[in-house]
């Protein structure tokens, strides 16, 4: 039987009045090199310059009671985030390599009162490259990214005061099948999960030509020699998650009331 996986409401801090935003074009300052997330940065309009030297717009939201400066070029009729810096705190961040698509969230602040910032992003062009990046902003104001990227998909302040999110792992949009949702919790400066791992088909209904699936053995994976038939608009459930393979590769499956288990099953046919 699947487990199920419950995260506690978010723990909610107390905000000071915040003043009024204002969005406004500025002069970008010159200067030999950008500076790195950990460098001191008065304004973002320093740290970066549009396409054809164009002055980036700033764009100001909030984080908790601070405010964060956004840096934004024209693309077109897009407008791409490629700076931002968080006042108070000498931090700021640049565009780098081939990610896309940038946003910061707020997340909320834990039981010693250090705040937490989300960066969500596309890390390459292709599917299953959507990405989180985590950020812990201290009392003392200081600003530090917690481990490396993630594929979370949910975050939240737990009821133990902690920052913990919820990751898909192994799993690739539109092909999966099925997939596997792990459990996280920040401990120190790097993630731990907790908990089993939940199940869930995240293909109902099979959507392609008549095919059969290879039947595994849940403890090596290997096949077990089993095909088992599968129809178009046959129903899949998911059953239970395979913990002796890399997590999200091997599942127990439900099709036409026969339960098998099977590696990396995935469809091509639909987009």
């Amino acid at each position: 039987m699947l487990s199920v996986l419950v995260l506690a409401c978010i723990h909610a801090v107390p905000q000071p009045e915040r003043p009024p935003l204002n969005e406004q074009s500025v002069s970008r300052v010159d200067q030999e090199a950008a500076p790195s997330e950990n460098q001191e940065a008065a304004s973002v309009a320093a740290v970066v310059q549009c396409e054809g030297g164009a002055a980036p717009v700033i764009r100001e939201e909030f984080m908790d009671y601070r405010i964060l400066q956004l840096s934004e070029c024209a693309d077109g009729a897009k407008s791409i985030l490629v700076g931002a810096a968080l006042t108070g705190t000498g931090w700021s961040w640049r565009l780098s390599g081939e990610e896309t698509e940038h946003a910061f969230d707020w997340v909320g602040s834990d039981f010693d009162r250090n705040g937490y910032m989300v960066l969500q992003f596309w890390a390459c062009p292709y599917d299953g490259c959507k990405r989180a990046s985590f950020f812990q902003v201290s009392t003392h104001s200081k600003v530090r990214r917690l481990g490396e990227p993630t594929n979370a998909h949910e975050w939240r302040i737990g009821s133990t005061g902690t920052l913990e999110y919820l990751a898909k792992v192994g799993y690739n949009e539109g092909y999966s099948v099925a997939s596997a949702t792990q459990a996280y919790r920040l401990d120190g400066v790097e993630f731990i999960a907790t908990g089993p791992p939940v199940g869930a088909s995240e293909i109902r209904h099979w959507p392609c030509q008549p095919t059969v699936v290879e039947a595994v053995a849940p403890d090596t994976g290997e096949s077990t020699g089993e095909r088992i038939p599968v129809s178009r608009g046959d129903s899949i459930e998911v059953l239970d998650v395979g913990t002796k393979q890399p997590l999200g590769e091997v599942f127990e499956y439900r099709v036409n009331g026969k339960r098998f288990w099977a590696r990396n099953w995935t469809q091509n046919c639909a987009g």
